[in-house]
């Protein structure tokens, strides 16, 4: 549960969204009054009021753990690609739930090689020895010549012969060729001002070349805390920019602000791989 309280008016709700973290408010066109919305339960603004947006950002949690514990907008690597978590959860695998959603899949694997040709025979093992000579049967008398007997069992066998010489290895295939570029990396870019009462401005941190903005945000102070007092500082919107280059956010105080007020903004930026 968060609130914010701007101008004369108080919101509460139970955000910011469990599947994107977006925060969502309606600003009054007459009083100038903000109230907080569930978009992700169907609410909306009405006619005589203007919707507002903005991010709480992403949380990069490094590899997925199966003992880790996640939160929404936790961002993890897993078999070579990137998620998202959607909702809480432990122990759940990322792309098998609908508690994690693809932040950039895994690059296509490359050809395989061809096979290379077999190596050479080995020379073949010495002969085993000869196994022992059974004893002798007892002299029977002289009789009428009986029926061949079956044949007697087999001696055992001799031990085996010391392994020959391996074959030299076959010369190594030729290398397949290199499979597409997946998506590399991620970086934040942060940048900080220092307004005094009564002013306002855009922070647009931009991402570095060849990379691209996939989220952003901004608050007041030098780390982020959850609340804020909007009576005197505020961040009145904040999105991806024209250029598609960075992430803007206008900060604003008023006239009971402290001489000095800290805004810090962040832009989330991927390698491009178009």
């Amino acid at each position: 549960m968060s609130a914010l309280l701007l101008g004369s008016g108080v919101a509460v709700a139970s955000i910011p969204s469990t599947t994107t973290g977006a925060i969502t408010g309606c600003v009054n066109r007459t009083s100038g009054a903000v109230r907080i919305v569930d978009f992700q339960a169907g609410k909306r603004c009405t006619s005589r009021e203007t919707t507002v947006g903005w991010s709480k950002g992403f949380r990069y949690r490094g590899g997925w753990s199966s003992t880790g514990r996640y939160a929404v907008l936790d961002v993890v690597s897993h078999g070579g690609s990137s998620y998202l978590a959607s909702a809480a959860s432990s122990g759940v695998v990322p792309g098998t739930s609908r508690a994690w959603s693809v932040l950039v899949a895994r690059g296509a694997n490359g050809l395989r090689g061809a096979t290379g040709p077999q190596g050479l025979a080995g020379a073949a093992g010495l002969d085993g020895a000869d196994g022992t000579d059974g004893l002798d049967g007892l002299n029977g008398a002289d009789g009428a010549d009986g029926a061949v007997g079956p044949a007697g069992p087999a001696g055992p066998a001799g031990p085996a012969g010391p392994a020959g010489t391996p074959g030299a290895a076959g010369a190594t295939g030729a290398t397949g060729p290199q499979g597409p570029a997946g998506v590399l990396g991620w970086e934040v870019v942060t940048v900080t001002i220092d307004l005094t009462p009564n002013s306002h401005t855009l922070l647009d941190p931009q991402c570095p070349s060849g990379k691209v903005p996939v989220g952003g945000g901004a608050h007041v102070g030098n780390t982020y805390s959850g609340t804020g007092n909007a009576t005197t500082a505020y961040v009145s919107e904040s999105d991806l920019d024209s250029t598609g280059t960075g992430w803007g956010s206008t900060v604003v105080t008023t006239a009971g602000a402290d001489p000095s007020t800290r805004f810090v903004a962040h832009v989330i930026c991927v390698t491009n791989s178009a």
